[in-house]
């Protein structure tokens, strides 16, 4: 989203809520709850300002004329997209079940299997925004009630793939993905 959409939704909430003096909105990344990623969820957040903090260099109004300050976490599509393009020499003749845009350390993570690989294991890279990898992992698989998940990190975040479906999902993030795409994508 541009920041003159993120800030017209802002004033629309204002709007509704005139008598909240310290008015703070996060926008949410899809899939996640600041219960689940903490900051790490948020593709924006924007405040508004009391009279006496606002500064000069404070020129982002909303429609109704109030100051705020805005601030995007995430990444704009020409970025993203980017991202999707880049096709590192190591998951060539492999299978990619899917590539996510992490928006917050501006990456791209990409899963993927070995066809030569015997014990079909799932690895999963990282890349920035050069195309170099910034971390490599082959997750610890475990069935759970019937599902295959993929333990990506020490924390517990995991993969599944379900109807086609590649999901991440947070150690704590009450069952919610906070990335999901078409498996193969």
């Amino acid at each position: 989203m541009s920041a003159a959409r993120l800030v017209l939704i802002a004033g629309k909430i204002k709007t509704d809520s005139a008598k909240i003096t310290n008015l703070a909105i996060h926008y949410l990344l899809p899939g996640n709850t600041d219960i689940n990623a903490g900051d790490h969820s948020f593709y924006a957040a924007i405040r508004y300002l009391k009279d006496k903090d606002v500064k000069q260099t404070d020129s982002t109004k909303d429609d109704n004329g109030n100051p705020v300050r805005l601030t995007i976490f995430g990444l704009d599509s020409a970025k993203a997209q980017a991202l999707l393009s880049l096709q590192p020499d190591v998951i060539t003749g492999k299978k990619v079940l899917g590539k996510f845009v992490d928006d917050y350390a501006r990456t791209l993570i990409i899963p993927f299997k070995d066809p030569a690989d015997k014990n079909d294991e799932l690895f999963v890279i990282e890349l920035n925004a050069k195309g170099n990898i910034v971390s490599s992992t082959v997750p610890k698989k475990n069935v759970e009630d019937g599902i295959e998940k993929w333990y990506v990190d020490k924390n517990g975040d995991y993969i599944t793939i379900k109807d086609s479906v590649l999901s991440q999902y947070p150690s704590n993030g009450l069952g919610l993905p906070f990335n999901s795409i078409k498996s193969g994508k």
